[in-house]
């Protein structure tokens, strides 16, 4: 069996955080994982935050945008009043990685489209 390494790079932009409905004041952060659900094909999840100017940061940041355990961190910001809008302007680089086997691709002029059983990706 002869395999071929597939990827496929996944961006999440997270601009704005609204707080809709506040019963607390209180830090918030949005946390961003991917999660794959494939049984027969061996898969490898990676995440990675792009460069960016160091003026990145807003004003009511408390703690920077980080990657914790393959999970991506937005900034912790402070929420005060209801209807707020915190600028987040977080990025984050998923990449999945697999093998395929070579005799379940078909290749269409210059496109290679692959035939593997469906897989399902969670963004959680």
């Amino acid at each position: 069996m002869t395999d071929l390494q597939a990827s496929i790079d996944f961006s999440i932009e997270l601009g704005t955080l609204t707080n809709v409905d506040l019963f607390q004041k209180g830090y918030y952060q949005v946390r961003v994982g991917l999660k794959t659900f494939s049984g027969r094909v061996p898969l490898k999840v990676t995440c990675h935050e792009p460069k960016r100017p160091e003026s990145h940061t807003s004003v009511s940041t408390v703690r920077n945008s980080a990657i914790l355990q393959g999970i991506a961190v937005s900034q912790t910001v402070q929420v005060m009043y209801k209807n707020e809008e915190l600028l987040l302007n977080d990025v984050f680089k998923f990449t999945v990685q697999m093998l395929l086997d070579i005799n379940k691709v078909k290749f269409c002029s210059d496109l290679c489209l692959g035939t593997v059983n469906p897989m399902n990706i969670l963004l959680t």
